[in-house]
């Protein structure tokens, strides 16, 4: 059973500043951000807007490895 610790992109944008806050950094609403936490994936599309907000690609990809891992071990 997966608990909201387990919710590696909720982590990423709350490491980041919360929803709101990534939303307006990097352009985005926070229907969308929060939609990604929902759906714990960021299309690779909204990656670039993510980047110029200041998170790494590495924590990009980490957070959808780990989520993807997480569910297939489940």
């Amino acid at each position: 059973m997966m608990t909201p610790m387990d919710n590696k992109v909720r982590n990423l944008i709350v490491r980041h500043g919360g929803t709101a806050k990534v939303a307006k950094k990097c352009g985005k609403t926070s229907q969308v951000v929060s939609n990604w936490i929902a759906r714990k994936s960021i299309p690779t599309r909204h990656w670039p807007a993510l980047r110029a907000a200041g998170i790494s690609v590495e924590e990009l990809a980490e957070a959808i490895k780990s989520d993807e891992e997480t569910q297939v071990a489940a």
